[in-house]
Order: structure tokens, then sequence, then C-alpha cells
């Protein structure tokens, strides 16, 4: 087996140990044990089944949180229009052709940013209008937030 078809394979047990077919199986683990060797259902027993569930319930929650992030940058880079195409479709890698290709963009863009960091002359930017960010996603946490940095000038620190 290669060591790509290795890291396929751990992604996707990752995947499936978020579904909700792995509480199933914890469940039907736990019933088998009670069932095939009782007297071995000890305090132990209990921590260790308490451990896989929450380890369980955290991968649910961090891969809910990953899809909802991921839907939010697909609707964002769908909307500007401009995204690179490869950056677009980044969500079929495996997690090392990621880190490989955001070192190449953070290298592509480190001279721009010493360029920016020394500064442009003042008159450069004095005919482009201060505006203010817009604002990506709805609601009233949003509002509240862009009410409060009109206010204070600052982004709040929550």
């Amino acid at each position: 087996m290669s060591t790509n078809q290795v890291r396929k394979a751990i992604t996707h047990i990752g995947t499936l140990a978020s579904r909700p077919q792995a509480f199933l199986i914890f469940f039907a683990y736990a019933a088998l044990w009670l069932i095939f060797d009782r007297r071995s259902f000890d305090w132990h027993a209990l921590a260790t089944l308490a451990t896989w569930a929450m380890t369980l319930f955290i991968q649910r929650a961090e891969h809910r949180d990953t899809q909802a992030l991921h839907a939010k940058l697909d609707e964002l880079l769908r909307a500007v229009g401009e995204a690179d195409s490869e950056t677009a479709k980044i969500d079929d890698k495996e997690p090392e052709e990621i880190e490989t290709q955001r070192e190449r963009k953070q290298q592509a863009i480190e001279p721009c940013q010493r360029s920016a960091e020394a500064g442009p002359d003042s008159d450069e930017l004095a005919h482009i209008p201060a505006k203010s960010p817009p604002r990506l996603f709805g609601g009233r946490a949003s509002r509240k937030a862009a009410g409060r940095m009109e206010k204070t000038g600052r982004a709040s620190e929550r």
C-alpha cells in the first residue's frame, strides 16, 4: 500500500467517524460487551466507553463546523468570481497537499507583502475614498458588530 493510499484511508476513516452510523457502532460495541463479558464491565470499561463517546461527539461537531465554514467560503468564492480554481477545489485534497499548496501561495505573496509594508507614497492613494468593508453574512449579530464598528471605529474583540 502506498503512502498516498494510507493517507486517503486515514482521511476517509476520520470522515466516517463523524457520521451518525459511528454512534450505532459505538452502542453495538457497548451492548456486545455487556452481553458477552459482563464481569469485565467495570468503571474502567465505563471510562473507556465515555472517552470513545466524547471523541465521536467532538469529531461530529468539528466536522459540522468545518462543513459549514466550507459552504460559506464556497459561496464567497462563487460571489467573487476571481478565485483561483486550484484553491476553490482544494477540499478534495489530502491535508499534506493542502499544506504544500498553502506554503507555495504564501511564498508567492511574501514579496507583495514586503512591498506593501514599505508603504506607498501618501499621494498615490489620496484619490481613493475610504470605504467600510462589506458585510458578508447577514443577521442580527453582524449588524450589531457593524454598528459597534461605526461607533468606535474598530472591530469588537469578542
